[in-house]
């Protein structure tokens, strides 16, 4: 499953194992999520962009793979340092 046919409303696991809700429908390196608050009260969220890279499963846990093109795009991204 390729990044691009991951959809607004469903739900990534990163690489970190924290699960993300995908706020957008956009196509790209660089998507919006929504993701549980590291602090504050039980069931706040946090909302912000993520690169593609760092999620690990998409929504029916199936693992995300990247076209060749994209991949060279984010391979440049880590080479830049972020």
């Amino acid at each position: 499953m390729t990044p691009n046919e991951i959809r607004k409303g469903d739900r990534v696991t990163l690489r970190d194992g924290t699960t993300a809700t995908v706020l957008d429908n956009k196509r790209g390196a660089i998507r919006m999520i929504e993701v549980p608050a590291l602090f504050g009260p039980a069931g706040m969220t946090d909302m912000g962009s993520s690169y593609v890279s760092d999620w690990a499963r998409g929504p029916d846990g199936e693992r995300v793979t990247f076209p060749p093109a994209l991949q060279q795009k984010l391979d440049r991204i880590r080479a830049a340092g972020f």
